[in-house]
């Protein structure tokens, strides 16, 4: 179609080309300048991380056990979060490629630190709880010291524990075996203890010559001493009990009758 001329106007022409992109900027300048925004941004995001991981007291290195936990499932969200925020501040597209492959080491390393964190805290969620479990059964065997066959049942049950825990931790065969000796001496120890403070010394000794053999060498010295005080309270009570009771039935006995009071009969 062809064009339409206007009278006394200039015959139009042809349209004008649209405005060029604007040229990325290479100069070394400006490359410079993306570079060290980029940095910067980079040290303000591992600030951020080492204060979430490492802070003295609030960071999760800080925590412990299942605080610890926690804390760890709380810093991930917290990271991506520091991670946008930190992005969100780059300047044209230069800068955020600059970012982001900085970023991604920082969150590698933290997920690292995290990982041996949640490992060490997993220990020792595992540990408290083994131990609560164990000092459980030792209350019981104080309070059942008189009944042979739970004593047993309790016992394994220590053993079991134990050694579950020690294959868990990795730990030498040999470290384990002296846990379970441990835990078997104090959990018997506590029971014939516990025999003696209910003033049942032949019950006590009766246990503990039957658990002797599984009672460690310093736990049996205790006992010992334990042993010879409660036999000398006890004989301390008995003589004691024997000369007030000799006393009383002195002074309730009826004092002999004079012979010169006595009237002719």
């Amino acid at each position: 179609m062809g064009s339409i001329r206007i009278p006394g106007l200039p015959e139009a022409g042809p349209a004008a080309e649209p405005w060029p992109p604007l040229p990325d900027n290479d100069d070394e300048h400006t490359v410079r300048l993306d570079e060290m925004f980029a940095r910067r941004l980079d040290t303000g995001f591992s600030s951020g991380v080492r204060a979430l991981l490492h802070a003295p007291e609030t960071g999760v290195a800080a925590q412990s056990g299942e605080a610890a936990l926690e804390a760890i499932a709380g810093a991930l969200p917290a990271l991506d979060e520091l991670k946008e925020r930190t992005l969100a501040q780059a300047v044209g597209p230069r800068q955020r490629r600059i970012l982001e492959p900085l970023i991604e080491t920082r969150l590698d390393w933290a997920a690292g630190t995290l990982g041996r964190l949640a490992a060490r805290a997993t220990v020792e969620v595992d540990d408290a709880s083994i131990a609560d479990r164990i000092a459980g059964l030792q209350q019981d065997a104080s309070s059942s010291w008189h009944d042979p066959a739970y004593l047993r049942q309790l016992g394994r049950t220590t053993v079991e524990e134990l050694r579950h825990q020690g294959e868990r931790r990795g730990r030498d065969p040999a470290e384990t075996d002296a846990r379970v000796r441990g835990g078997l001496s104090d959990l018997y120890a506590g029971a014939v203890e516990a025999a003696i403070d209910q003033d049942d010394l032949a019950g006590a000794s009766g246990l503990y010559d039957h658990a002797r053999p599984v009672i460690a060498p310093e736990r049996q010295a205790t006992l010992d001493r334990r042993f010879v005080q409660a036999r000398e309270a006890a004989l301390y009570a008995t003589s004691t009990a024997t000369w007030r009771a000799s006393r009383s039935s002195r002074r309730d006995r009826p004092a002999p009758r004079s012979s010169r009071n006595v009237p002719p009969g």
